[in-house]
């Protein structure tokens, strides 16, 4: 993932789970979400590796609501 080693990665993934309020099942199918928690994953994936920025189109559209963090 973008010269993550798999430490980085693994500590990255419980991170981004924790944040986007989805570390309850992390081995949980991808399918098995509502379409609000997969935009959720996508978003993870895009910044796993910590990019400086991230441009979408839609960055709310379908998700479902989150509190604040950080």
């Amino acid at each position: 993932m973008y010269g993550l080693d798999r430490v980085t990665a693994a500590k990255r993934t419980a991170e981004l789970l924790d944040f986007m309020q989805l570390a309850d099942q992390p081995k949980k199918l991808v399918t098995d979400y509502s379409h609000g928690m997969q935009k959720k994953l996508a978003m993870a994936a895009a910044v796993i590796h910590g990019p400086k920025f991230y441009f979408s189109t839609s960055p709310s559209k379908a998700w479902t609501p989150s509190p604040p963090a950080l």
